[in-house]
């Protein structure tokens, strides 16, 4: 496999992406959430407010997988998370 492609692949299957956000959840809010779930180390938070989505990028696959085990559903401000691996078109496209 083309190395360039295996990195984007790694980098990839890191990053998470949150659905059914209120839009008065701020970065630094769902930052909190996710690291009081010691899950792993965060790399990068970014939420779209207007949409109701957010994306966490963890150090390792293994991480994000245990992140999605731990706040999937999870209550924030009253809304259940729906937390899972970002896919591949997705991120090319973001």
């Amino acid at each position: 496999m083309n190395c360039l492609l295996h990195k984007l692949l790694d980098k990839v299957t890191c990053l998470l992406s949150i659905c059914g956000l209120r839009s008065q959840v701020t970065q630094a809010e769902l930052h909190c959430q996710f690291h009081a779930l010691g899950a792993g180390v965060i790399e990068e938070v970014r939420v779209q407010r207007d949409k109701g989505f957010g994306f966490i990028r963890y150090n390792t696959h293994d991480e994000a997988a245990l992140a999605i085990q731990m706040a999937n559903g999870r209550l924030v401000r009253g809304k259940n998370m729906k937390v899972r691996i970002l896919s591949l078109v997705a991120y090319l496209v973001n």
